[in-house]
């Protein structure tokens, strides 16, 4: 999964070269001296994955001595896109985009950019919009990450009971674990005996573990779906469990 996680990043990074070096009209040599602007808004950056996802862009966009501003949309959609329509009285090259919730809309910061002729591009997460609103889409396979963790789960334990550590507001953790589910059919010995949602903060990720091995001490792990392994650690370190 970590070597997945940077093939992903890698990638989308390689993509946001080439948009930046098609969205140039010319070479550093005679580059202007102002510099474009672009926007990255992302659900939330509590999630080591949106962090190096920003960092691949920031790091494509310096490397073309543009600038880029990042605006955390922490799982707020009227903030994110207030926030993003705030910064489009500037003249802006470009937006990197994913909606700060499951069931988000975006459809203002969608209908100014379009109207401004500004590029968007989708990140990681699909989700119901017309073609003709935006430039591309670079998504992760959220489906595919959650069979595969279970397949892994499945080698080290064919038979566990396991607990399911969710998050509603993020399609992605949703498709996630809808992947996971679709592989478990495969391995009958394999059961779910606890699904609760962390609301992917800390406290809540903390709770749910600690609930999850005060109910059932013989669960045998937990889909932690995109939580830190530190947070999942901390939780259950007096009582070890295999962890996917």
């Amino acid at each position: 999964m970590k070597k997945l996680f940077r093939i992903q990043v890698l990638a989308f990074s390689l993509l946001v070269l080439f948009f930046i070096s098609c969205n140039s009209s010319s070479t550093k040599k005679d580059k202007p001296a102002d510099k474009k602007i672009f926007i990255s808004s992302f659900m939330t950056m509590h999630d080591p994955f949106f962090v190096s996802l920003n960092e691949g862009i920031k790091q494509a966009v310096v490397d073309h001595d543009d600038s880029l501003v990042f605006l955390d949309g922490n799982h707020d959609t009227k903030k994110q896109e207030d926030d993003v329509l705030a910064m489009l009285n500037q003249e802006i090259a470009g937006i990197f985009i994913l909606p700060a919730t499951h069931d988000g809309c975006i459809d203002r910061v969608l209908a100014a950019a379009k109207q401004k002729k500004i590029p968007v591009i989708i990140v990681d997460t699909d989700f119901n919009v017309a073609d003709s609103m935006y430039l591309c889409k670079v998504l992760t396979d959220n489906l595919g990450a959650g069979r595969i963790s279970c397949a892994e789960l499945a080698k080290v334990n064919p038979k566990a009971k396991i607990g399911l550590l969710t998050f509603s507001l993020s399609k992605g953790c949703v498709d996630r674990i809808e992947g996971f589910k679709e592989e478990m059919a495969k391995y009958p010995g394999m059961s779910i005996i606890g699904a609760q949602d962390g609301h992917a903060n800390k406290d809540g990720v903390s709770g749910v573990i600690k609930e999850f091995l005060s109910k059932a001490p013989d669960m045998d792990a937990i889909f932690a779906i995109n939580e830190c392994k530190r947070n999942c650690e901390k939780a259950s370190r007096d009582n070890p469990i295999s962890r996917k």
